[in-house]
């Protein structure tokens, strides 16, 4: 028959379509159903659609996202939605336009008991106001995803996206009771922490999620309870705990250095990321000499703390791997780096040298010299996989009176050591090609990007 059939599409069967068509991008799968009646009619063929990734950015991505909603969600393995942030102080009528359409577009797997991964992503949608109207999409929003959540009985990954309005205590325990065996990523820190009057976690529901292998939440939330909790041996092991402060908090927990002593001797792969953003008191409180600190992040915090970076090389020298400083290059004020004869060595320099496993660095927003960035490259060499340096934030060392360390180093009238020269003799010490910086990372692309973190 097939050979009677030669170059008629429409006689392949239909197994044989569903096959091609599973080779094909999303983007490429309406395409080819326009060859054929037949071929049209195994479009939305569940095997062709295990993972769905929606957006709501822009009025096509709405409409995109609604019709695959409609068609798929229902079965899918994995859903994903993204929506835009408000940039603005005040709530709109675009703005509950867009949560409008997340909600009709999360109605449509409120009865899928196949999903695996669902992933809400937004930097805080600043959705809740003073309005009857707000308060009742809010309150809508939190029903179907409780809906969600709890009828899907094999839940591996769940994202709230860093949306403190979407969700509750309520919403947390549906999760601890639907998908205690299931479950092993959990991302549910948030932005604006202050507009959350309750507790999202207590360790009876962190003891009922014993298969937890990767965690993100408040800073604020964490107690010696809840890191006591994860220390059970009955437990599977946390390979990532994700910390996050917005903002000064209203207690900042007094987490014991012995609890965190026994975490990481019961979790021996954990790896453990702080992000600080808008927390202008400085991060020393924060941090403990037996914390298995692994990234840390400071983020429009102000001025760097030299004796809290000093604490960071010296006790956080085996585990530390990323380091990012990132402060706000428009307002006119550049925090300094640099060392003098009172503090002495750059404690970025000394950092460097003790932290034998750094392999990001990133200074967007503080003063860094060009001898200090040398030294960095020269001691962490090719094991330095990013460097990100803002081109605006490098200067040249205040004593220029010190001896030449490098004798091909090329030098100009005035003593300074030009840019091409910097990005040469960095280069070559990382073995790759590096240049300066010339943006500053987005808060929202790095805070999404911990998103991706996940168990298996």
């Amino acid at each position: 028959k097939m050979a009677t059939n030669k170059g008629n599409w429409n006689a392949l069967p239909s197994v044989i379509v569903v096959e091609v068509l599973s080779l094909l991008q999303k983007r490429d799968l309406v395409h080819a159903a326009t060859t054929c009646k037949a071929w049209r009619a195994c479009l939305f063929h569940p095997g062709l659609w295990n993972s769905l990734d929606l957006k709501l950015n822009t009025p096509q991505q709405m409409a995109r996202a609604q019709f695959l909603a409609t068609k798929c969600a229902g079965f899918a393995r994995e859903l994903s939605l993204e929506w835009p942030k408000n940039d603005t102080d005040k709530v709109d009528e675009n703005c509950r336009h867009v949560m409008r359409k997340a909600l009709q577009v999360l109605k449509m797997a409120r009865n899928n008991r196949n999903l695996e991964k669902f992933c809400l992503k937004c930097c805080g949608c600043d959705l809740l106001d003073d309005t009857q109207e707000d308060e009742d999409i809010i309150t809508e929003l939190q029903y179907v995803i409780s809906l969600i959540v709890s009828g899907a009985k094999n839940l591996k990954y769940l994202s709230f996206g860093y949306c403190v309005e979407i969700f509750n205590s309520t919403t947390i325990q549906s999760v601890a009771e639907a998908c205690e065996q299931s479950l092993h990523t959990l991302h549910a820190a948030t932005l604006y922490p202050e507009e959350r009057a309750e507790s999202l976690f207590t360790p009876s529901i962190l003891q009922s999620l014993q298969h937890l292998q990767v965690l993100s939440m408040d800073f604020e939330e964490l107690t010696n309870e809840i890191l006591t909790v994860m220390c059970n041996e009955n437990r599977g092991s946390l390979k990532n705990l994700i910390l996050l402060q917005d903002g000064e908090p209203v207690n900042l927990p007094n987490i014991r250095d012995r609890v965190w002593h026994l975490f990481a001797a019961n979790n021996p792969d954990v790896e453990v990321t702080l992000t600080l953003l808008r927390v202008s008191s400085g991060f020393y409180d924060y941090l403990r000499p037996s914390m298995p600190l692994s990234t840390l992040r400071l983020m429009y915090c102000g001025e760097v703390d030299r004796t809290s970076l000093d604490f960071v090389s010296r006790h956080h020298c085996k585990t530390l791997k990323s380091l990012t400083l990132c402060e706000w290059m428009d307002n006119g004020i550049m925090y300094s780096l640099i060392s003098d004869n009172v503090m002495g060595e750059d404690p970025l320099v000394m950092l460097a040298w003790r932290c034998t496993n750094l392999t990001h660095l990133s200074i967007i927003g503080y003063e860094f010299s060009k001898d200090s960035l040398v030294a960095v490259a020269r001691l962490r060499g090719s094991q330095l996989h990013s460097l990100e340096v803002s081109i605006s934030c490098i200067v040249e060392t205040d004593d220029d009176d010190e001896e030449d360390e490098y004798e091909d180093e090329v030098i100009l009238d005035d003593g300074a050591m030009s840019m091409d020269t910097l990005r040469q003799q960095v280069s070559e010490s990382l073995g790759w090609s590096w240049t300066p910086a010339l943006y500053t990372p987005n808060t929202s692309t790095i805070l999404l990007e911990d998103l991706q973190v996940q168990g298996n």
